[in-house]
């Protein structure tokens, strides 16, 4: 008898505890919302830009092309780096989810043949589709139109590249005002007369040289050890000394020699700056050997 005493009020105790429990549930609201709302992409913001001539156009968000195809332009590092690089790259993706490479093929033929001949836009087009899975390699090839050099290849499970170049043929040195400075120099090839490289500025908001204000800069054996340096060095002097005083400019010589002489010997220099009242001068490494002199105007 006393275990079904117990039991009994084992149950009682269940029942009054249930009691406000339900009671409690019944004030509940009951959610029975699914929220499969997905996450919102960022909106496109397309830009058109002119890299070096060729027109393209592109999602400042994404950097890929107007499209959901996966192509992606690239404008390259030619203005400051030197003519050994690229004015533009454009990538095409074989890995990526939704991309449509039918498609990026059409658009990368539509930019090539804003300014590169016909025959060889063909030939190159021809070349690159030969490279139909993301696995496949395709092995580097150069095509000359004897304005541009284009490389196009790929690497097993990499993106197919088409990286144009502008080639170095020298044409006609005519002097030029530089921000105030006289400059002789050929345009097409930006080579002096003693094989000095001049890039021209001012340069924009994705410049890799972190300087403000960039007006030019002077590559000396900017891309190869030049056995005429000696002359490029009193070229680059006879530059600067047409608007900085000497002790100066003959400080900026002395210091490239140094950086000249650590890169022979396989070493690396620190930039060094340099003022005067209304320029600034970085002396460092050049970003594929030599020196690079960067003039900026004081802000």
């Amino acid at each position: 008898m006393k275990h079904k005493h117990n039991l009994v009020m084992l149950m009682i105790s269940i029942l009054l505890l249930a009691a406000p429990l339900q009671a409690l549930a019944s004030d509940l609201p009951l959610n029975t919302e699914v929220n499969d709302e997905k996450e919102k992409e960022p909106e496109r913001m397309i830009v058109t830009e002119d890299a070096y001539g060729f027109k393209i156009s592109y999602d400042k968000n994404s950097m890929y092309g107007t499209t959901d195809a996966k192509m992606r332009p690239s404008r390259g590092p030619y203005d400051e780096l030197g003519n050994e690089y690229a004015l533009l790259t454009l990538s095409i993706s074989y890995q990526l989810i939704g991309a449509d490479v039918p498609t990026q093929f059409k658009e990368v033929e539509s930019i090539l043949r804003q300014r590169i001949k016909p025959k060889v836009v063909d030939a190159m087009m021809k070349y690159a589709k030969a490279k139909t899975t993301r696995e496949q390699e395709l092995k580097d090839k150069t095509f000359d139109d004897g304005v541009y050099q284009i490389f196009v290849g790929s690497q097993p499970y990499g993106d197919l590249s088409f990286m144009i170049c502008k080639k170095t043929v020298p044409t006609k040195i005519t002097k030029e005002d530089v921000y105030g400075f006289k400059i002789s120099y050929d345009k097409s090839s930006r080579y002096s007369k003693n094989h000095l490289t001049i890039m021209k500025g001012p340069f924009g908001e994705n410049s890799t040289t972190n300087l403000n204000n960039r007006l030019f800069i002077i590559g000396i054996a900017y891309e190869h050890y030049d056995k005429n340096i000696s002359a490029q060095y009193a070229e680059t002097a006879a530059i600067l000394k047409q608007r900085m005083d000497a002790n100066t400019v003959n400080a900026i010589i002395k210091q490239a020699k140094v950086v000249t002489k650590n890169s022979e010997e396989g070493g690396a220099t620190a930039p060094k700056l340099f003022k005067t009242k209304y320029y600034q001068i970085q002396v460092a490494n050049g970003p594929a050997g030599g020196v690079e002199v960067t003039v900026c105007k004081n802000s």
